[in-house]
């Protein structure tokens, strides 16, 4: 193993990371203004029932593309943060043999 071959592994843990960092923001900030905006809704009287599950489920009718899209955002944070750790145990796994060599050589 060479120092590319980890120099690589540490430049896709930082890719990675950047990528999941700005999915999980992106699907909190979609998640914060849809909760936004059903709040704003069931103020006004909007969306109304007689309990919780009732109003969700109003919700999900009145705003089905804003939920879509929380949705689809929470995919790909999820896909995202897949990946920051695999690419973490990648760069675990070439640590590893490095210090397998070393202790080799020894």
């Amino acid at each position: 193993m060479d120092n590319n071959e980890l120099t690589k592994a540490y430049d896709a843990v930082i890719e990675a990371t950047e990528k999941a960092v700005k999915a999980g923001i992106d699907y909190d900030l979609k998640k914060e203004s849809l909760d936004g905006v059903i709040a704003i809704a069931i103020s006004k009287g909007d969306i109304v029932g007689k309990n919780e599950q009732e109003r969700k489920a109003a919700a999900i009718m009145a705003f089905s593309a804003q939920y879509d899209a929380v949705n689809a955002a929470e995919v790909k944070y999820r896909g995202m943060k897949l990946e920051l750790d695999m690419a973490k145990l990648h760069l675990d796994c070439l640590r590893d043999i490095l210090r397998i060599e070393e202790l080799a050589k020894d």
